[in-house]
Formats: structure tokens, sequence, C-alpha cells
């Protein structure tokens, strides 16, 4: 038996017997370790403490701590003992350290990336590598210095992926924190195979840029091909969702809108926009995609007649919902 095992059980039978000794059971008045019994209950608490002191640490621990040490080579082992599926997660540790710090181990988190991907402890071409891809769009940019702007580190990881064959297919540009926006991080990602409309888990990257009224990167992205239209989210339109976000109604939340006023004067811009740059007026309404309730009604419904009567000028027909309903596979 290993002079480690022998120590745990020694300090395990010896906290054993503490617990079942005599003295120390708990009296009726629940004073355990009152007196002399406490000589007895101090081994059960070191036993505890050396025990956890003893287990050996996580691969993600072991990681952390050889980086922190700047030792690639203790940093490169670790990441090879590791599973598969955890390896994976270490890496994308790696890659949104990278993306989020600056500091003394940086070449050390880049050449642990690179060795990962050229002795193929990940599989480049398939869902392990994407995953790195994808980690690489959600953690950035977020930091800038005189030396690098915010999106520095991101390109140059996309590259340095993309370079060792991982393909951006499966990335969904939309699932990201800070989102970049900049044409040539796009260009890279989407030379591999990333769909500019893709929006994951959450909302493509037109929608976000549009409704959250920064225009000018929206139309970098509808210059690299974006849908004017956006993509449906939670069954809604890009144009519906604009008349959704301005609630012009008395009783109606406003949650996290501006005044009035300033909420109305928003959407009508952003939906002049999106529309001026190709969208449907109807926003692509059908009965799958929003039951039929067109941006029209939708402002109509929130009050905001200045979004209402801006869309009507772009070309809504106020009777497409009607329409839309009578031709329904299925009534509401």
């Amino acid at each position: 038996m290993r002079s480690r095992s022998r120590l745990l059980c020694s300090l395990l039978t010896l906290a054993l017997a503490c617990t079942h000794a005599p003295a120390a059971r708990a009296s009726s008045d629940g004073k355990l370790c009152d007196g002399f019994n406490i000589v007895l209950c101090v081994p059960l608490f070191l036993a505890v403490g050396v025990v956890q002191a003893l287990q050996p640490a996580s691969p993600y621990r072991k990681l952390e701590e050889a980086i922190r040490d700047n030792d690639l080579e203790r940093a490169k082992r670790v990441v090879r003992h590791a599973d598969a599926d955890e390896r994976t997660g270490l890496l994308k540790q790696v890659v949104s350290d990278y993306l989020i710090i600056r500091d003394r181990v940086d070449a050390v988190r880049l050449g642990l990336l690179t060795t990962a991907l050229d002795e193929r402890q990940v599989d480049p071409t398939g869902p392990a590598g994407a995953a790195l891809l994808q980690q690489v769009v959600a953690f950035g940019p977020r930091v800038s210095s005189s030396e690098e702007g915010p999106g520095v580190r991101q390109l140059a990881l996309a590259r340095l992926f993309i370079a060792r064959g991982v393909r951006a297919d499966t990335v969904a540009l939309g699932d990201c924190g800070i989102c970049n926006t900049d044409p040539e991080f796009l260009g890279v990602l989407m030379q591999a195979g990333a769909d500019i409309n893709r929006a994951g888990r959450g909302l493509a990257l037109v929608n976000q840029m549009v409704e959250n009224g920064k225009l000018a990167e929206a139309e970098g992205l509808l210059a690299l091909g974006a849908d004017p239209n956006g993509r449906s989210a939670g069954g809604y339109g890009l144009l519906q969702r604009i008349a959704m976000r301005c609630d012009m109604r008395a009783a109606g939340c406003g949650c996290g809108s501006p005044a009035p006023a300033t909420c109305a004067e928003q959407a009508v811009a952003r939906a002049r926009f999106i529309v001026a740059h190709g969208a449907d007026p109807e926003g692509g309404t059908t009965w799958e995609r929003g039951k039929c309730v067109t941006p029209y009604q939708q402002a109509l419904k929130m009050e905001n007649t200045a979004l209402a009567d801006a869309l009507r000028e772009l070309g809504a027909d106020p009777e497409f919902g009607a329409r839309c309903l009578a031709a329904a596979p299925r009534q509401p």
C-alpha cells in the first residue's frame, strides 16, 4: 500500500475511533467537545483537513497552477493526460483566459493552444475544434490597451485555429457576450464556413445590432450578407421585435425603455433603416412566424402610432394580418 494511502487509512481510523469513543459521544445537554472530550475531537477535524489536503487536485486546478508558474511543459502534460471531453473543457478555459486576461503568462496560454492543435490533442475538424472556435466568438472583444485593440487576440486565435483545420460551419456568431462585428474577423470565420445569420441560443448578430441601435455595425453586417429581416426569435421577426420593445401604453411596463417620445423615435429610425436595406415591411409574417401578427399590428397594440404610421408609409398593409389568418392552416 502506498504511503499516502496508509496515512489516509490511519487518519480515518483515528477519526472513527474519536467519533465512537464513549467520552466523545454527545451528552444529554449536547456538549460533545467540552472539557477533556476536546482531546478526542481535535483529531477528527485534523483528519478531515488532512484528507482534503491530500485529495488529488483536479486537472483544472493543476492546469491553473502550471500556467500560474509559467511552466508550459507541465501545462502540456496536464492537457495530454486528460480524457477527450475534459481536454476540450480545459482548452476552452485557456481560450477565455487568453482573451480576457493580460498578464505575464500569456505566452504559456498561447503556446498550450498551439501545441494542442499541432499535436491533434483535439480533432480540429470535429466538434471539439468547433467548440474552441465558438469560445473565441463568445469571449471578446473585452480588453484594449496601448499595444493592441480589443479584438486583436480574438482575430489571432480565429486565424490560428482555422489555419490548423478548424471549421466554422456550426459556429453561432450570435452566441456572443460582447459581439465582434469587425468585417475582418467575421470574414475569416465566414471563409471557414460560418453563417452570419446563425443565431444559436440568442439572436442573430444583425438583430442584436439593430435592436440596440447600433446601426453602423448593422450596416456592415448587411454588407456581408446578413438577412435584413433578421432571424425569427421566439416566433417574431426583427420588425416585430422593434415594435415590441417600445411599449407606449399607459399601463405598459416600459421595462428598460427610454422616455416614450425617444422610444418611438428610435423604433421608427430602426424600422426605416432595415426596410431601406431590404426588409419586408410585413416582417415576413406567417402563421408559423408570429401567428399572423404583423409589425404594424404589434405597433398598434403597443399604442406606438408613430411607428404604425411609419410602417404604412414603408408599405405595410393594415389588412395583411387578417388575410394571413384567413389562409392559415388552423385558426388561433
